[in-house]
C-alpha cells in the first residue's frame, strides 16, 4: 500500500490526526518506486481496530526464522542487536536459498529480507545493505529472539550477569561470562 492510498483510508475512517503514528510504526519497506510503502496486512487490521498492534506477525510462524538465528554462527547472532538498535547492516545474500542450511549466514540474511524482516537495498550481486523496516517488525524481532533465548535457558544467566556487572563483583562476573561464553561457541 502506498502513502497516498493510506492517507485516504485514514481520511476515510476519520484517522487523519493518526497519520504520523502510523507511519512511525508500519512504514520503511524499501522498493525500486521511490515511495512510502506500508504492509496493507496490517493497515487493514489497523483501519479495523485502531489500535497500532503488530498485526504482521498473525500471518506466519517463526520457528524457522527462531532456529536459524540461534544456529547461526556469533557474528551473526552479535549482529541482530545492533539492527535491533536502528542500525544498518551491510550482509551478505543470495535469491537461490537452500532451506536445508538456513544456519549459513547467506541463507539467513535472505531469509530475513525475503520474509520482510528486513529492508533495503542491494549494493552488489552477493551483499545487501539492511535494515528492520518498522517498529511493527522490530518487535517482532525482538519477541523472536527473546524467546530463543529463553527457550535455550539464558535469560536467567544474562539478568545476572546484568545484576554482577552492576555490583563490581569481578570474581563472580568472569564465572558468569565463562558460562555465557559456552552459549556463544
Amino acid at each position: 500500500m502506498h502513502e497516498q492510498e493510506l492517507k485516504e483510508a485514514l481520511e476515510y475512517e476519520g484517522l487523519t490526526d493518526k497519520m504520523d503514528d502510523v507511519k512511525r510504526y508500519y512504514n520503511g519497506y524499501s522498493t525500486a518506486i521511490p515511495s512510502n510503502l506500508y504492509n496493507p496486512w496490517s493497515i487493514l487490521n489497523y483501519l479495523v481496530k485502531k489500535e497500532l498492534e503488530p498485526y504482521w506477525i498473525e500471518t506466519g510462524k517463526t520457528d524457522i526464522i527462531a532456529n536459524s538465528m540461534w544456529s547461526s554462527p556469533l557474528n551473526v547472532r552479535q549482529n541482530i542487536l545492533p539492527l535491533l538498535n536502528g542500525e544498518t547492516l551491510l550482509v551478505p545474500f543470495e535469491i537461490n536459498i537452500n532451506y536445508k542450511t538456513l544456519d549459513s549466514p547467506r541463507a539467513l540474511w535472505s531469509v530475513l529480507y525475503f520474509s520482510g524482516y528486513l529492508t533495503g537495498e542491494k549494493v552488489d550481486r552477493e551483499n545487501l545493505k539492511v535494515r528492520i523496516p518498522n517498529t511493527e517488525v522490530n518487535q517482532e524481532l525482538s519477541v523472536i529472539w527473546r524467546r530463543v533465548i529463553e527457550e535455550k535457558g539464558y535469560s536467567v544467566q544474562y539478568s545476572e550477569l546484568i545484576s554482577v556487572l552492576l555490583s563490581g563483583n569481578q570474581h563472580i562476573c568472569e564465572t558468569h561470562l565463562r558460562t555465557l561464553a559456552r552459549f556463544h561457541v
